[in-house]
């Protein structure tokens, strides 16, 4: 899915759940594809191989991990 699609989602999340900031929805949406880029440039993965970044498994991990560093920064606000 292109970031364009990525930011549409979180569009349509936000439409739903108004308590939730609009940035934080698209950051999270898009953290996926930031951390690719942040690997490609490493050269911890090469674009056009089958990226493990982007796995079921991986995917689940990041959103875990976004989760906890986003409501330790909104509680300590």
């Amino acid at each position: 899915m292109s970031p364009i699609g990525h930011t549409a989602i979180s569009y349509f999340i936000k439409g739903s759940s108004r308590k939730v900031n609009i940035f934080i929805l698209i950051i999270a949406a898009n953290f996926i594809d930031l951390i690719s880029i942040i690997y490609g440039i490493l050269n911890i993965e090469h674009p056009g191989y089958v990226v493990w970044s982007h796995s079921l498994i991986m995917s689940a991990t990041y959103s875990v991990l976004f989760f906890v560093v986003v409501s330790f920064i909104k509680k300590n606000i």
